[in-house]
């Protein structure tokens, strides 16, 4: 029996992370700042790395999906070319978005075409004048800030 929206928005409590393999340092960055937050409030922060050797991962992702009730998508030219992210996470994330109220979030990592793609339609995570590779001195801060952005649409 398929489960109704109120049940699956009360499983909808983590966070998907999706992000190129290119840009594995940025992801590590923000699950750093994000753990402890999340920890505390008892959010899953997950990503494709917590697939188990062996596991389908096709499947795995799904139900991560099923799970999560924000998605942060760390965006840069590798993001936007990979075929794999486009076909087996941002159009299920699109979809989840658009049908079952997925928060979506995305984090400018470094100047590409996002601005060319769906994911215009959606509000950025931070100011994106200024991509996160190109911040230097307040990138912490900026970086804490998303976190914060995150936790919060996790929690409402």
């Amino acid at each position: 029996m398929a489960k109704s929206l109120t049940e699956t928005e009360n499983v909808r409590k983590s966070i998907f992370i999706s992000y190129s393999h290119a840009d594995s340092d940025a992801r590590a960055e923000l699950v750093k700042m994000m753990t402890p937050m999340a920890k505390h409030l008892g959010i899953e922060v997950w990503s494709e790395i917590q697939i188990a050797p062996g596991a389908v991962w096709k499947d795995e992702i799904g139900k991560a999906l099923d799970r999560a009730k924000v998605a942060v998508l760390m965006v840069s030219s590798d993001f936007l070319v990979s075929d794999f992210i486009t076909n087996n996470e941002l159009v299920p994330i699109l979809q989840v978005a658009r049908n079952h109220g997925l928060k979506v979030l995305w984090i400018y990592l470094r100047p590409c075409g996002v601005r060319y793609t769906d994911l215009a339609d959606f509000q950025a995570a931070h100011d994106i004048k200024t991509p996160l590779s190109k911040l230097s001195k307040n990138r912490e801060q900026v970086v804490l800030e998303i976190c914060e952005k995150v936790i919060d649409a996790c929690r409402s």
